[in-house]
């Protein structure tokens, strides 16, 4: 295989791929012309080139000889150049360019005539793309429109050539998902004919289209790149000494604290990105500045806090330049913590605190914990999409449909694997975790067509077809039940308990529950007595379910149109949930990545349903104030200046909000296009 790159110095170059050997090494060079090359592209015979560059030019050349057998001007005047930033070849020849003067043009690729120039862009042409029978092609740039053109038959033509000169083009019309420039787009076919353009740019979203049904369906967002921190809160758990015993976090809620027992270790944060993992102690507040505490009951919204002891950076767990945190998870103790990458391989690490003298185990040990990596069986390490914890269990999900539940090891259990031994879990002859069960929830990914979809009609580009097995994860907090969203809907496992180790995983309810929309879960949540289960939609609604019943809440259903319109205020769809920690409580937080909105789910929103009238201002709308809920009003939406990277309940009382700044952000962002004269 062969692989064309298009070269600053106006030079082809040929790179050759074999089957069986790593990387690409140089074959040869095409003629060499003297103004820079911008794009390069193939022909379908796979005999010929097609190369542009700064100077306006499109040269169709020979792979083989290196003669040149055609020359396009693609400039529409002499008096200023255009670049010619992306070039494309349709199966039937016919040659599409996209120029820095936003012109979309149609060349015949047997005479080099100019076919069709379409001027629908303000801006530069960066991306091209077609369907995979030439019929529709796309076009995007530095507008961030995505305009599509289409070719009609003439029937009046003598006969269809073979560079498709019988044809003509016309626009259709445009899509405008992105914020910034659109930098690439490819089109790719699924299982069934199916095709799909991706379109990706400098606003780090990953945007599908259905190339068959483009002007009938929206666009879907496969990805929320840059991706946010994977951020997760211990609350539950005891501090446990290296050689003391180990407490669940569930039983130290209901029996009363013994003055023998262990303090409660401050709250940790688990936040996982790129390949790093990382484990904060969070900071301890004290009293507000009005001189009431958080837990006092009588402090207001919007009271500074002080600070007794600060954050503390505890552990970095590196997986490797090569691996990417796509799931992490820590137990509600600390003790564990838990990840996958982007290959599949899961890891399991355990974070032993020694004991010594005179140590209390809260906020004043100056020692940081240590990191040892625990050795997992091979059936629940390999070929993972998603990972859980428990204080006595670690839960993992698989490719094929599949959820596997493993024991931890207690610390009189098997020695677990050095942090410098990665690598060589087999070495020991037993894994330190023991594999209890595994049970299978869902079909492997490709077989996923045979499952009804919620909605009446199926659509003919599903987010069904592409989904995973397994998108989202969450365990009750009495460690007893685990959820699990995939395309059929959500899945309830009973897990086993940590006085029956022995116990199988196995189904609870014959059918998984649905969601009332035709939408992905994004996230879920259990309440804290695990009465309630809520389940965020990528499409921007919430479900919350009754676990005695099986059904959705009354709530729920009788507070449709009040929810959607609370969760209406927030910029973007919902991604997080967090139920308050008080199992006397319903208080639920649901965060998008510009604000939260504050739901108390026994009782009705306090929200407009869509379409209720208002009374008509006579100032101009830039003067009209923005309208404000009433502090602690239920469904109330709370909107940042800064993206939100996570949102949790800390108390009864508190929560824990993390931000980043747009300037940190924005130093990420590629540099806007600068069109430079070259030679000038």
């Amino acid at each position: 295989h062969l692989i064309a790159a298009a070269c600053d110095d106006g030079g082809v170059r040929l790179f050759a791929v074999e089957g069986c050997e790593e990387g690409m090494h140089y074959s040869r060079s095409l003629t060499s012309y003297k103004e820079r090359a911008l794009a390069v592209c193939w022909h379908p015979n796979g005999h010929a080139v097609v190369v542009g560059g700064v100077e306006g030019l499109a040269h169709v050349v020979d792979v083989t000889t290196g003669r040149e057998l055609m020359r396009l001007t693609i400039s529409s005047s002499t008096r200023s150049v255009a670049c010619l930033w992306q070039l494309l070849v349709l199966p039937d020849g016919t040659i599409v360019s996209g120029d820095s003067e936003g012109a979309v043009q149609f060349w015949d690729g047997h005479f080099g005539t100019l076919l069709h120039r379409f001027q629908q862009h303000q801006a530069d042409v960066l991306a091209l793309s077609a369907a995979p029978d030439g019929s529709s092609v796309f076009a995007a740039g530095v507008d961030a429109q995505v305009a599509m053109f289409s070719a009609i038959s003439n029937d009046t033509a003598a006969g269809p050539g073979p560079t498709g000169s019988s044809r003509s083009w016309a626009y259709l019309h445009y899509k405008r998902p992105h914020t910034h420039d659109v930098r690439a787009m490819a089109t790719v076919v699924l299982h069934g004919d199916q095709a799909v353009l991706l379109s990706g740019g400098v606003d780090s979203q990953l945007i599908a289209y259905p190339v068959g049904a483009f002007l009938q369906q929206h666009p879907v967002r496969l990805s929320k790149a840059p991706q946010r921190p994977l951020c997760q809160l211990a609350l539950g758990g005891t501090s446990t000494p290296a050689g003391a015993g180990r407490s669940q976090g569930s039983e130290s809620s209901r029996k009363p604290r013994q003055p023998a027992a262990a303090p409660a270790l401050p709250p940790r944060l688990l936040c996982a990105h790129n390949d790093v993992c990382d484990v904060w102690q969070l900071a301890q507040a004290g009293s507000s500045s009005s001189g009431s505490g958080l837990e006092g009951g009588h402090e207001q919204e919007g009271d500074a806090v002080e600070l007794v002891v600060g954050p503390r950076h505890l552990a970095r767990i590196k997986l490797g330049v090569s691996s990417r945190v796509v799931s992490a998870a820590v137990s509600p103790d600390g003790r564990f913590v838990a990840c996958c990458s982007s290959s599949g391989a899961a890891r399991l690490y355990q974070l032993s605190t020694p004991a010594g003298p005179g140590s209390s185990g809260a906020g004043d040990a100056d020692v940081l914990p240590s990191v040892r990596r625990v050795s997992l069986p091979a059936e629940a390490g390999s070929g993972v999409l998603r990972v859980a914890l428990t204080n006595s269990h670690l839960i993992t999900t698989h490719s094929d449909g599949s959820v596997s539940c493993s024991s931890l090891p207690d610390e009189g259990g098997p020695r677990p694997v050095e942090e410098s031994e990665e690598g060589h879990e087999g070495d020991e002859g037993r894994a330190a975790v023991q594999l209890v069960g595994r049970l299978q929830l869902e079909p492997a990914s490709g077989s996923l067509r045979h499952i009804a979809p919620v909605a009446s009609k199926p659509s003919p580009a599903s987010w069904r077809d592409y989904h995973p097995a397994v998108g989202a994860l969450a365990v009750s907090p009495d460690a007893t039940l685990l959820a699990a969203a995939g395309p059929a809907g959500i899945s309830l496992v009973r897990l086993p308990s940590a006085s029956h180790p022995g116990q199988s995983l196995s189904r609870l309810g014959s059918k998984p529950l649905h969601t009332p929309h035709d939408s992905p879960v994004a996230a879920l949540a259990f309440s804290a007595d695990g009465g309630l289960l809520a389940a965020a939609l990528a499409g921007g609604g919430l479900a919350v379910y009754d676990m005695a019943s099986g059904q959705m809440s009354s709530w729920c259903l009788e507070h449709e149109a009040g929810i959607a319109a609370c969760l209406d205020k927030l910029p973007g769809p919902p991604v997080g949930l967090s139920f308050s920690p008080d199992p006397r409580s319903k208080r639920l937080l649901v965060w998008s990545s510009g604000g939260f909105c504050h739901f108390d789910v026994s009782k009705p929103p306090n929200a407009s349903p869509p379409g209720s009238k208002r009374q008509r201002s006579k100032a101009k709308p830039a003067a009209q104030p923005a309208p404000e809920q009433a502090r602690g009003s239920n469904g109330r939406a709370v909107l940042l200046s800064d993206p939100c990277v996570y949102v949790a309940y800390l108390s009864a009382h508190s929560a824990l909000l993390l931000e980043k700044p747009w300037e940190d952000i924005l130093k990420c962002f590629a540099p806007p296009l600068y069109k430079h004269r070259y030679g000038v």
